[in-house]
Parts: C-alpha cells; structure tokens; sequence
C-alpha cells in the first residue's frame, strides 16, 4: 500500500513535525524554483518568503507544498513553493 500525503511527516528547520495541516512560515525559496520563471511571477512567489501558510501535501521526496492566490492578475493564478 502506497502512503499518501497526508499519511507523510517531516521535521521543520526546529524539528517541529510539520504534516498536511500543518501551519509553516515560508523562511528561504530555492533559486531553482523561480529561475526559470518571468519576472513577474518570480516576484509573486518570492512574496511568499516570510508568510505563513497551510501545508498542502507532502511529497514523496519529504518536501513540504504550500500555496498563495494572486488576485492581483486578471485570473486567479495558484503559486506553489517548496
């Protein structure tokens, strides 16, 4: 039986047990997962640095998954950040 992601369980930067529901505070966005992007959606996402946010799922490599709703766009755009 595969596990799912609300099964999965990490340890935050202080060694909190951080699983889906949990509540995080975003403290460091790799650079890898906004080089590729256009300007404005980097700095979109890099907005997310310091806020805190609900855990989404957790994926198979133990990487926590959060997300922000621009509302600032013509659509309503989902960002996701490790």
């Amino acid at each position: 039986m595969l596990d799912s992601s609300e099964d999965r369980t990490i340890s935050d930067s202080a060694g909190t047990l951080v699983r889906v529901g949990s509540l995080v505070r975003v403290i460091q966005i790799p650079e890898f997962t906004t080089e590729a992007l256009p300007q404005p959606e980097r700095e979109r996402v890099l907005s997310m640095s310091g806020e805190i946010f609900e855990v989404y799922e957790i994926d198979e490599q133990g990487q926590a998954w959060v997300e922000k709703w621009c509302n600032r766009c013509f659509s309503t755009t989902l960002y996701s950040a490790v």
